[in-house]
């Protein structure tokens, strides 16, 4: 008698360290995963550690930061060519993309700009203005929640010829990293979402980005399901770390960009269209601007060049 009192005992006590330590765990990882904002190698996979996040990151920026618009590109190249513009010896040109796809291609140099969280409605239909003014396509990561609190802007980015990209519906950790079943409820929930905003009942994204990326460990499982459904899982390779302080200045963004996209052939940039990231939107036109001059060509991630 007493040793099945001991075993039930024991049983007990190891369901309620369970519930205790699992969404403990799964908090933890969340919390690396809103402060790392990992970058990644497209190639490996592997995680790269920045050696400068933060605040520290910030410190070494501030004292670049020159007095003026904040608007402006603090950036050598957008600046000759402007100034060269203003003298009247050249102008700043962008190319076409339509043109441009061959060339694109055979030189490798690629950009694809992302949003994740959205859509808004503020920040999104503005982020749509400058996207607009350069003639880009962009990926928007939305969730289900922000689809049905705001379809008439995710309509908006469908008719501009923008990728829809599914990033679950609540982005709740606790929720959908319980199970793997759990992912995928969220992502058809977020499916129905998207098909009812855009107004077709055929539409279906291939795409799915895992909130904090798919590194961990613990999200393997996820990642196999997803595959196994027939979703392509994408994470990126640049940043411009508008997450990983609450109030980033301008010049944070744009050279955090600079520091993470290390001028690689294919770029996969990581940004976020929520309402309340106004310097997001006010550092894009020199990320943008950047990258033209650079010589990229910009795509949606349905286009990705494996």
């Amino acid at each position: 008698m007493k040793t099945k009192f001991g075993i039930a005992f024991l049983i007990s006590l190891i369901i309620l360290v369970g519930f205790l330590v699992i969404p403990g765990a799964i908090n933890r990882s969340q919390a690396e995963d809103n402060e790392n904002q990992a970058v990644y190698d497209d190639n490996s996979m592997d995680l790269l550690e920045g050696d400068n996040t933060g605040k520290e990151v910030l410190e070494i920026y501030e004292d670049k930061s020159t007095a003026g618009n904040p608007y402006e590109a603090q950036d050598e190249l957008i600046l000759e060519h402007r100034a060269r513009k203003a003298e009247g010896k050249g102008k700043l040109e962008f190319p076409d993309q339509e043109n441009q796809v061959e060339q694109a291609y055979a030189s490798g140099k690629l950009a694809y700009l992302t949003f994740d969280d959205g859509p808004s409605k503020e920040m999104t239909p503005q982020i749509l203005q400058v996207l607009d003014r350069y003639e880009i396509r962009a990926t928007f990561f939305v969730l289900g929640k922000m689809v049905d609190k705001n379809p008439d802007v995710l309509r908006l980015a469908y008719e501009k010829g923008h990728e829809i990209g599914n990033h679950t519906y609540s982005h709740n950790y606790d929720i959908i990293y319980g199970d793997t079943d759990s992912f995928l409820e969220e992502v058809y929930q977020t499916e129905e979402a998207i098909k009812k905003a855009v107004g077709d009942p055929s539409y279906r994204t291939s795409l799915v980005r895992l909130p904090g990326g798919s590194h961990a460990e613990y999200k393997r499982p996820t990642v196999v399901a997803l595959e196994e459904a027939g979703f392509s899982v994408y994470d990126w390779n640049a940043l411009n770390g508008d997450s990983e302080l609450d109030k980033p200045t301008r010049d944070y963004l744009y050279n955090r960009f600079k520091e993470t996209y290390r001028k690689q052939d294919q770029v996969i940039i990581l940004m976020h269209d929520t309402d309340e990231k106004h310097t997001t939107l006010e550092a894009l036109p020199s990320i943008i601007e950047h990258l033209f001059l650079e010589g990229y060509s910009f795509r949606t991630l349905e286009e990705y060049n494996h």
